[in-house]
């Protein structure tokens, strides 16, 4: 998990408004137990992590004789999806799956299975993802996902403030940041606070949100109690 943030102080506490964007761990979870050697002649296998856990892959060669490319993914919710053309088809699928099927032996459930194109033969027999089968090396993909580009972490909120109505009762106002240059997408924001001076004190969670179209945010909180003293 990667957070910028952005401070706040007003009467005797101090707030934190936190945009976090989660990076997944990469760890290998099995391999497919048929590797064919030289099968294929891939001249682009790529990986890229999304700021929701997400994985993208990219293919492009020759397998078997044929060409093949195209965009694969696998979400963090476990779903699946790939677009990719070979041997004049062009094929669609998604499935849900309990691991990353391109770099495992997991099987998927809920397919669905979209070819269109030239008769894509037995390759219908498999089950998804059908590129997985074309390909068939876990390796090359564990590879590309140990090496996979990752978002920038994300810039912090922008003109954050607080409104304290009455009593504990906050209303906190910011901007989204902006997603150019050095910074990443964020997916959504959280807002902590601890009492004023209280700098070894734990950060309290007053609530969140997600990420939204409008650039800007309101969100109503209750502040934590003062520390007698």
């Amino acid at each position: 998990m990667m957070t910028f943030s952005r401070f706040m102080r007003y009467g005797m506490t101090t707030a934190i408004l936190t945009t976090a964007v989660s990076i997944p761990a990469i760890a290998f979870v099995g391999q497919d137990p048929t590797i064919i050697q030289q099968s294929c002649q891939l001249t682009q296998v790529s990986a890229r992590l999304g700021p929701d856990g997400s994985t993208h892959y990219s293919i492009l060669g020759t397998c078997n004789g044929s060409s093949i490319s195209g965009e694969l993914a696998y979400a963090s919710n476990h779903q699946t999806a790939e677009k990719f053309s070979y041997r004049g088809a062009q094929f669609t699928t998604r499935a849900i799956c309990p691991e990353d099927p391109w770099i495992s032996s997991t099987t998927c459930e809920d397919q669905q299975v979209i070819a269109k194109g030239a008769d894509p033969g037995s390759l219908l027999q498999f089950p998804v993802p059908l590129s997985r089968h074309v390909v068939r090396s876990s390796e090359v993909f564990q590879h590309a996902k140990t090496h996979a580009t990752k978002p920038n972490p994300p810039g912090p909120p922008v003109k954050a403030r607080a409104e304290i109505r009455f009593g504990r009762n906050t209303t906190v106002f910011w901007l989204g940041p902006g997603q150019e240059g050095q910074f990443g997408p964020y997916l959504n924001f959280v807002v902590e606070a601890r009492p004023k001076g209280a700098e070894g004190a734990a950060w309290t969670s007053l609530g969140g949100t997600k990420r939204h179209t409008a650039p800007d945010y309101r969100l109503s909180v209750k502040l934590p109690e003062p520390i007698a003293g």
